[in-house]
Order: structure tokens, then C-alpha cells, then sequence
């Protein structure tokens, strides 16, 4: 028996509906999985470039500290300078002291010099004539560890250089003088001082020395050469412009103040080196120390540059600076504030709020137009003393045949454990550290974390307890 003609015509258009309900629910759930496809293409595709990119800066930052390693070892020896064929220096910019007999003559810190000697010993000298005889007997590795930069020689005619054999017309007459021998010459270039200069301020203005603080660094790490990759960057608001990178001491471009830094010596001139008398004067605002930044980089075909400025505390570039002193972190990032103005010259490398280091770009390729720069300090450690074996303190009696160990006492005046019913304060004293012969004055609250106290601690000025 059949159905009716218009319950079949009815059962058909309901079927119509589902195959309709059925391909939409499919079309969407496609989306929704095409959907997912694309965004987790997406996501995959920025963590892949995130990894390479932060792959690319690890291995950058092994490259760079690797290649300063290498530059350290290899300060160990004498880098011999390149001889032609007849004997001669291949450096065109050496320099001959006429006035001595037989001639000196000295090597240039803008032209590279050939790699050490696969027999080379350390601390050793160059020698380059054959037979063990050094041709440039000034050319050597110095067994001492000691941040000094040799400077300049110039020879004939007055100079703005240190007095010495490398600058018999030098106006300054030095204690350890101007040696034969440019940047770079038996010198550890590479090296920064160990701490800050010391200086004394007379606050009550009656000629005695009663505040004792950090006035600037004597030497900051240097390692551009002739033979390397790295120049320092005057300033980092535009690297291209501003690397320091002139090698040709024999011509200069012509001085554009836009363009500055392109004409100025990169390796020849002692830019990370002060003097310890000359104090720098602290600077007046943000145009006072972008002036004196420039004048310390200027090329020699305008003044006043580094010959000039070095030993004048009022053109002396600062150095040492307290970070927070110029602003917030944030205020690093905002152009013209003091600053940004500082941090786009100096860096703090070790992390304790306090500049310590120039920029410069480093031997590393440019990732995706981004260039690297680095601030590098390096620190003899042998030369500090090593307090963190007197961290915790010990109030039993001290040792007197011990005097080579490191202790911590803590100390109050006797006078006033003299007095009938004198307590011991407790809390935050200061007190002696003593190494050897030498007593420390070591203070707490905010001070600076060493130095040394004005005048002889006797034993009779210390009560132990």
C-alpha cells in the first residue's frame, strides 16, 4: 500500500533540510580547522624565527666571548712587526728617533702586525732580524699586569704627549714617563684600572681632607686594534655614523661636524686613557658633556681634541658615573634626557649602577639589519683582595701570629668601654679588616663597600669583644 502523495513530498523536503544542516555543521567545522592550520602556522613560524633569532644572539655572544679570550691570550706575546723583503718595516707610519745612535725605531698602532711566533715564549720579545736579535727591541709583551696605555710617540718637535724617550718635546713630565713605543706597544691596553681614583673633598672648608669619594677611571678596557674587528662607538644613537674606525695616520678626511668620528684615529690615539691628577669637572648639563664627548673623539685636524683635552680638568671627558644619579632605567630610552645622553657613550658592564665602559661594536655579523655593540670591562682579580672570606663575623679573640689571614674586627673606642656602666652597642658599627701589616676600615650603611681610614688604627684604639 502507498503512501500519500504529499506525505512523500513532505518526507523529501525534510531530507532536503538535514543535507543542508549536515554540509553547513561540515563547512564550519572546515573553517574552524583551517582556522587552527593557519594560526598554529602562525605560532610556529614566530617561535621558529624567536629561536633563530635568539639562537643567533647566543651564539654572538660565544663569538664575542671568545674572541675577547683570545685577544687576552694573545696579549701574552710579542706580535712581531711585518718585514719585506730587504729588511724593512712594511708599517709606512713608523716613526725614527734620529737623536740617539743607532736609530729607534717605533711601530705604528694603525697598521697590523703579523701573528706570534709558533715557538713565541711568553712576555717575549720581538725578534724579527733573525737570530734571536730584535730589530724593534720596544715591541714586546710586559710581563707586568698593569692598565696603563703607552703613549703617542712624536719625536723632533713639541708635543702635546707626556714627556719621555717617545716624546722628548712632551709639556708633562710624568712619573712613569712616555716610553718608546704607540698605543698599544708593551702596554696591557686591554685592561681596566681596578678600581675608580680616589679623591679627598674638604667640606668644612678647613684644609683637611674629610670626605674621601670616586672622582673618574684611569683606564678603561680597550680592545680595538689594527689586527681585530672592534671600534668603539661614540655614541650608539647611530652606529654607522659615529664608529671611530680612521686607520690612515698619514690623511685625514676634511672635518664635518656631522661626520666627526669617520676622521678620527681608531686605534692610535689613547682614548680610554686619563690621568690620575687631572680630576675631570662634573658637568654642567647634557650639551656641556656632548661637547666634551666630542671634543675627546675629534679628529687632530680640529681642536680641541684628545692631545688637547686629556690633561685639562675642563675639557676632560668624565667617566664614572652613577646611573641613577641621571634618571630612572627608562629615562635611558627617552632621547635628550642626561641619562640618555650618558648611557649612549658609557656603559655599566658588571651590573652595580655605575658606568665602567665604553661601546663598541664588536666581530659579530649584522643580524637582520641589527647590529651588536658590547661594553667590555676586564679586571685583573688577582689584584683585588678576596673579602668574602670575612663575610661573617667572629667576636672571639683575635690571633696576633695570624697577621697573614683575613679577619674582621669589630672596634669602638676604648674610652668609651671605660666608663663605669658603659654599654656595647650593637647593631650597625663599623669595623677593621685586617690583611697582613694593613688595617681597613670597613662601614656598612651605604658607604662605599672599602677604603681605607686617615691615619694608623692602633691596638690601643680597639677594644675586641
Amino acid at each position: 500500500m502507498h503512501a500519500p502523495l504529499h506525505s512523500r513530498q513532505a518526507v523529501a523536503r525534510s531530507r532536503r533540510g538535514n543535507t543542508i544542516v549536515l554540509v553547513t555543521a561540515i563547512l564550519v567545522l572546515l573553517v574552524i580547522i583551517a582556522t587552527a592550520f593557519v594560526g598554529r602556522t602562525r605560532a610556529v613560524r614566530q617561535i621558529s624565527a624567536a629561536q633563530l633569532s635568539s639562537a643567533g644572539r647566543d651564539s654572538r655572544a660565544d663569538s664575542i666571548a671568545a674572541n675577547v679570550a683570545q685577544e687576552i691570550s694573545e696579549a701574552l706575546f710579542a706580535k712581531p712587526v711585518e718585514l719585506d723583503a730587504f729588511g724593512n718595516a712594511v708599517d709606512p707610519y713608523v716613526r725614527v728617533d734620529n737623536s740617539v745612535n743607532p736609530p729607534i725605531v717605533v711601530a705604528s698602532a694603525s697598521w697590523p702586525r703579523a701573528r706570534p711566533f709558533l715557538d713565541a715564549q711568553r712576555y717575549s720579545i720581538d725578534r724579527n732580524a733573525g737570530g734571536g736579535v730584535p730589530l724593534f727591541g720596544t715591541n714586546f709583551a710586559p710581563y707586568e699586569t698593569k692598565p696603563w696605555t703607552n703613549w703617542p710617540d712624536q719625536f723632533g718637535t713639541p708635543s702635546d704627549w707626556p714627556f719621555g724617550p717617545g716624546a722628548p718635546g712632551g709639556v708633562l713630565n710624568l712619573g712613569d714617563g712616555n716610553p718608546y713605543g704607540n698605543p698599544g706597544t708593551g702596554d696591557s691596553r686591554w685592561l681596566r684600572s681596578t678600581e675608580p681614583v680616589r679623591i679627598g673633598l674638604d667640606q668644612n672648608n678647613d684644609g683637611t681632607q674629610d670626605v674621601f669619594t670616586f672622582s673618574h677611571w684611569q683606564h678603561l678596557s680597550w680592545l680595538p686594534t689594527a689586527n681585530n674587528a672592534w671600534r668603539v662607538v661614540a655614541d650608539i644613537s647611530d652606529i654607522g655614523l659615529n664608529v671611530v674606525g680612521h686607520m690612515n695616520e698619514q690623511t685625514l678626511p676634511v672635518f664635518d661636524p656631522d661626520t666627526r668620528f669617520r676622521g678620527s684615529f681608531a686605534v692610535a690615539i689613547p682614548y680610554e686613557q686619563w690621568l690620575p691628577g687631572v680630576v675631570p669637572n662634573p658637568i654642567v648639563d647634557t650639551a656641556d658633556f656632548i661637547d666634551r664627548r666630542n671634543n675627546w673623539f675629534n679628529p687632530f685636524n680640529t681642536t680641541p681634541n684628545y692631545a688637547t683635552s686629556y690633561a685639562d680638568p675642563a675639557r676632560a671627558l668624565p667617566n664614572f658615573f652613577r646611573l641613577r644619579d641621571l634618571g630612572t632605567p627608562r629615562d635611558e630610552f627617552k632621547s635628550g634626557t642626561p641619562r640618555n645622553t650618558v648611557a649612549r657613550t658609557f656603559t655599566d658592564t658588571d651590573g652595580d649602577g655605575f658606568t665602567d665602559s665604553f661601546w663598541f661594536v664588536g666581530p659579530a655579523n649584522t643580524d637582520r639589519a641589527v647590529r651588536t655593540i658590547v661594553g667590555v670591562s676586564i679586571v685583573d682579580n688577582s689584584a683585588l683582595l678576596n673579602a668574602n672570606v670575612a663575610t661573617k663575623f667572629s667576636y672571639g679573640v683575635r690571633r696576633r701570629s695570624g697577621r697573614e689571614s683575613l679577619s674582621i674586627d669589630s672596634w669602638h673606642h676604648r674610652s668609651d668601654a671605660r666608663r663605669p656602666g658603659a654599654r656595647h652597642k650593637r647593631g650597625r658599627v663599623p669595623a677593621v679588616l685586617r690583611t697582613g701589616q694593613h688595617r681597613w676600615l670597613l662601614r656598612w650603611a651605604g658607604e662605599p663597600s672599602l677604603y681605607e681610614r686617615p691615619g694608623r688604627i692602633s691596638d690601643s684604639d680597639l677594644l675586641e669583644r
